[in-house]
């Protein structure tokens, strides 16, 4: 099961919190119905805020596990900061 709460623009996501049957949590801005801009609450702990592409983590954003380490992305390399 999936849940979506937010708002809708010509039965399109635009901008909202989405619930995943994994208790994995998204909130922020969608384009063309995938994620775009936000953060991703992962059920194990971690934490992920940037950019998405077709769904998945892409582009610039930081990353923290559930130690704590926090991580940079930039070009497509996560740097430990």
């Amino acid at each position: 099961w999936r849940l979506f709460k937010g708002e809708w623009k010509n039965d399109d996501k635009k901008i909202g919190k989405y619930i995943f049957s994994t208790g994995d949590i998204f909130e922020g801005t969608f384009k063309d119905g995938q994620m775009a801009f936000g953060v991703m609450k992962y059920q194990n702990g971690e934490i992920y805020q940037g950019d998405f592409y077709r769904g998945e983590r892409h582009g610039v954003g930081t990353y923290s596990n559930k130690v704590g380490h926090l991580f940079i992305k930039v070009d497509g390399r996560e740097i430990s900061i």
